[in-house]
């Protein structure tokens, strides 16, 4: 989960941790331009960077693991790891819910727009009949 607390400090403890390790802070980077890259909105689009992450993510693992004494199969870090299909249905529902949400934010702002210039272009044309004027006085007929 790359929004989740406990991933986003794992990776900016890699640096820290592996401090002089070229080829791990090597991978650990490109990740880290990855994220860092826009990823679009597309669903598509979205897979694709979704994609490049797990196997970015993967390379780095194998690199990490490497430099600390293990050997593992980079396709079974890539395809492993346990993670419950209720989170990934968490993070899609949050997905929907901001997409919605912006798009709920844009339709009201362009009806609000719609009634300001509506009540700009009525104030604009009302004419102050003689009985506004003088409903405006104060007793006094001052105004």
């Amino acid at each position: 989960m790359p929004l989740a607390q406990d991933h986003v400090a794992a990776l900016n403890l890699v640096e820290i941790d592996f401090h002089g390790s070229d080829r791990v802070i090597a991978k650990y980077k490109e990740l880290i331009r990855h994220l860092n890259s826009a990823g679009g909105s597309a669903a598509e689009e979205m897979h694709g960077f979704r994609e490049k992450s797990d196997l970015l993510k993967a390379q780095l693992l194998g690199e990490m693991g490497q430099e600390l004494g293990y050997s593992f199969d980079r396709i079974d870090l890539y395809e492993g790891g346990y993670i419950p299909r209720s989170w990934l249905d968490q993070a899609e529902w949050d997905r929907r819910a901001r997409e919605s949400g912006s798009e709920a934010l844009k339709i009201f702002m362009e009806i609000l727009t719609q009634f300001q210039e509506s009540q700009r272009h009525e104030a604009a044309n009302k004419v102050a009949s003689p009985t506004d004027a003088v409903s405006r006085l104060d007793p006094d007929g001052k105004r």
